[in-house]
C-alpha cells in the first residue's frame, strides 16, 4: 500500500494564482458619510439648545401668571406657536440624524463586516452611550405625551422637558466625538485587512 497521507491528493491552487485572504476589504471607508452623520448630530444638538431656550421662556410665563401677574394673549400665543415649531423641527432633526447614522452605518457594515463593526461600537463605548440617548429620548416622548394647563402642572413638566433636552445635547455631542473615534479603528481595522490581489496571469 501506499505510504502517502490523504492531504497529498489534495487539489492545490493553479500555479500563478495567491491564496484568497482570510478577510478582505468588501468597500472603501466614506469620509462624507461620516461628515453628515455628525454634522446630523450636532445639529440635533443645537436644536435641543433651542428648544430649551423656547421652553425656559413658556416657563417663565407660567411663573408670572403664579406670581398673579397678567399676560397678554398674544403673548400666550407666541409662546404656544413657538414650542409648536421647535416640536416639528426636532422631528425633522430627528428623522435626518436617523438616515444619516443608517447610511454611515451601512458603510461600515459593508467596509469591515457587521461583526467588526459591532465590536468596534463596543470598545470605543458609541453602543452604550447610544442606548442611554434612546432611553432619554422614549422618556422625553412619553412625558410630553400630555398637555398640562394647570400654571404649575405647566412649570413642572417644563422644567422636565429642559432637563431632557440639555441631557440629550450633552450626549448627543460626547456621541459625535465617540463616532469619530469609531470611525479612526475602522480605518485602523481596514488597514490591516489585506487588498485583494489581481489574479496573476498561468504559466505554462
Amino acid at each position: 500500500m501506499s505510504s502517502e497521507s490523504p492531504e497529498s491528493f489534495a487539489p492545490s491552487a493553479p500555479a500563478g494564482i495567491p491564496e484568497a485572504p482570510l478577510a478582505l476589504r468588501l468597500a472603501p471607508l466614506s469620509r462624507a458619510r461620516l461628515v453628515v452623520a455628525v454634522a446630523a448630530q450636532v445639529s440635533y444638538a443645537i436644536v435641543c439648545v433651542v428648544g430649551i431656550v423656547i421652553v425656559n421662556n413658556q416657563a417663565s410665563l407660567a411663573n408670572r401668571i403664579l406670581q398673579g401677574d397678567t399676560i397678554s394673549a398674544d403673548q400666550a400665543n407666541a409662546s404656544d406657536s413657538s414650542v409648536g415649531a421647535i416640536t416639528l423641527v426636532l422631528i425633522a432633526a430627528f428623522v435626518f440624524l436617523l438616515v444619516a447614522l443608517a447610511l454611515w452605518e451601512r458603510n461600515l457594515k459593508r467596509a469591515l463586516g457587521k461583526d467588526r463593526v459591532r465590536a468596534l461600537s463596543r470598545r470605543s463605548g458609541l453602543r452604550y452611550v447610544w442606548l442611554i440617548w434612546g432611553l432619554l429620548w422614549a422618556v422625553g416622548s412619553v412625558a410630553s405625551a400630555g398637555s398640562p394647563t394647570d400654571p404649575q402642572a405647566i412649570v413642572s413638566a417644563d422644567h422636565r422637558t429642559m432637563f431632557l433636552l440639555g441631557a440629550r445635547a450633552v450626549l448627543l455631542l460626547v456621541i459625535s466625538a465617540l463616532t469619530v473615534l469609531t470611525m479612526k479603528g475602522a480605518q485602523q481595522e481596514l488597514d490591516r485587512i489585506p487588498a485583494p490581489q489581481p489574479f496573476a496571469p498561468l504559466s505554462y
